[in-house]
């Protein structure tokens, strides 16, 4: 028997239904002040997660799908008889929370009363992460210890950090507007030849050069030059991160010349060394600051990696997931991505250590749940724009870096790989173990602007009990005291006596056992591990 419901005119609800079926949005009809719909368009399912009968059998349920934070602020404004534009979460039957951004109209009877009340909600979720992102971003160039200052193609300062105005001397109401030679010395065409190679896309490296603060004292820099472009590739302006070189420039000429007075007197030897030491000691200060930077990468990387409470329940799958950072900062990579056909899982790891791998990781991470979002399914245009993105940002960072990625798609049983990466270990309810390797899958991203015709795919049925495992080679090159590798043959033993139980437990007997293996010995590589078992 259908719910009772609020009786809207003759044919107008049928109406409204074929017009709103397959839209995005949600569309609703209420009563004034009413917290009882009288329709309610079927994105509502896709949105809050509840079926759209749920809300005619029990009104209030949409209210109380509503974040508590945010409930009385947002009962409070859809109350009211009026346009009404207002953004709020909403906790879906999963445990998710999401944002949606909720408008309502008032439709006026005759008498000029309001006779019922049109409401159009979307999911922002997407834009509201992009925004918590883009001001985290921005509050990091704020707070930098660096100088940024950012000009247009004429040469005028367009943006100018904190670290400028404690560099530079000049506040930022002084500084906005005026050509960047404000900070140059005499000549200053030579500097504005730098925005001419830009727009002729020449590389520029990382240079050291003078520039003047206010009152005219001369500070020795080194400087980053970097493109600004906007989403079409339009180049827009230039951005410069100054370092101020002076503490370092000062070290390393009164090092030179401790040195020198020690070897034309080696009588003072000792108090010279103790100055040399001194010096030293400035220098590794001025480490310590670029191991912070290093520091912070590392954080970022572990912020962005699956919560366990993400991965409860996913599509009747057990998964459990771990990264652990070596010493330096490295480039492994993973995430889980739900989506409505399908669980997808990606693993990755760039070349190298430091700075440059860490922040290509995080990028990745952002590109892949953006073409997933977008609807990328097809296994070669995803990794063809996988790959060009790579390959266009190492280059803007002039850094050699590349990184092998494997895509795992899981659906109804079946498990879908593509790219190139690490073999894909199963081990089979009964104990058995395939690996299923991905060398033909793929090519290394990064490498070469055109993958075309590299990838392919492989499938691979995943049953109740089964155990698939996907790692990165600071697993299986981990090495012991004597210098003998971990390898895939010892992985493969401890995942299979381990297969009977859940996920999180198997994900330990490896961990363990590999720390067994390596002993007191440094951690070279950061370790990465995901689990995935059949229910």
């Amino acid at each position: 028997m259908e719910p009772d419901r609020q009786v809207a005119p003759a044919g107008f609800r049928e109406f409204a239904e074929s017009i709103v079926r397959h839209v995005d949005e949600v569309f609703f009809w209420t009563n004034p002040g009413g917290v009882r719909p009288y329709f309610v368009s079927p994105a509502y399912e896709r949105i809050w997660g509840y079926a759209c009968e749920s809300v005619y059998a029990e009104p209030s349920s949409w209210v109380t799908a509503i974040h508590l934070e945010d409930r009385e602020r947002a009962q409070e404004a859809l109350g009211q008889p009026l346009a009404t534009a207002i953004e709020f979460r909403i906790v879906r039957p999963d445990g998710e929370e999401r944002w949606v951004s909720v408008r309502t109209f008032p439709v006026q009877d005759d008498d000029a009363g309001v006779q019922r009340i049109i409401g159009i909600a979307q999911d922002c979720t997407e834009r509201k992460l992009g925004e918590r992102t883009r001001a985290f971003l921005a509050s990091i160039v704020e707070s930098s210890e660096d100088s940024i200052v950012g000009t247009d193609l004429d040469g005028r300062i367009m943006s100018w950090n904190r670290g400028a105005e404690k560099l530079f001397g000049y506040g930022a109401s002084e500084a906005l507007g005026q050509l960047v030679t404000l900070i140059f010395p005499p000549n200053p065409g030579m500097g504005l030849k730098v925005i001419d190679k830009i727009r002729l896309q020449e590389k520029i490296e990382r240079f050291e050069v003078v520039r003047v603060a206010k009152g005219g004292e001369p500070i020795d820099v080194s400087v980053i030059i970097s493109p600004i472009r906007d989403r079409s590739g339009q180049l827009l302006g230039v951005s410069g991160i100054y370092n101020d070189m002076r503490q370092r420039k000062r070290a390393e000429a009164e090092l030179l010349k401790a040195k020198e007075a020690a070897e034309a007197a080696s009588r003072a030897k000792g108090e010279l060394l103790k100055e040399i030491e001194r010096l030293n000691k400035q220098l590794r200060q001025e480490n310590s600051r670029m191991s912070a930077e290093l520091e912070i990468t590392q954080r970022l990387q572990q912020m962005m990696l699956p919560r366990d409470q993400e991965l409860r329940g996913l599509d009747g799958l057990d998964i459990s997931g771990s990264l652990q950072p070596a010493t330096e900062v490295g480039g492994d990579y993973y995430d889980v991505v739900p989506t409505e056909d399908g669980v997808f899982f990606g693993i990755g790891d760039v070349t190298g250590h430091g700075l440059e791998s860490g922040v290509i990781a995080i990028m990745v991470q952002s590109a892949v749940r953006t073409l997933l979002t977008a609807g990328v399914r097809d296994s070669q245009k995803f990794f063809e724009i996988l790959n060009r993105v790579v390959y266009d940002n190492v280059r803007r960072m002039r850094c050699d870096r590349n990184l092998t990625f494997g895509l795992v798609r899981y659906r109804d049983r079946q498990v879908r790989i593509s790219g190139q990466h690490e073999e894909i270990l199963v081990i089979r309810r009964d104990g058995a173990t395939e690996r299923h390797d991905t060398l033909d899958l793929g090519f290394p991203l990064g490498l070469k602007e055109d993958i075309s015709g590299l990838v392919g795919e492989a499938q691979v049925a995943l049953d109740a009990g089964d155990v698939m495992v996907a790692y990165t080679d600071g697993i299986t090159e981990a090495v012991d005291p004597t210098g003998i590798a971990y390898g895939l043959q010892r992985l493969a033993e401890a995942v299979r006596s381990s297969h009977q139980k859940p996920a999180e437990e198997i994900r330990e007997a490896v961990l363990s056992d590999l720390r067994v293996h390596i002993g007191k010995g440094p951690v070279l590589d950061d370790i990465s591990l995901l689990v995935v078992k059949g229910a």
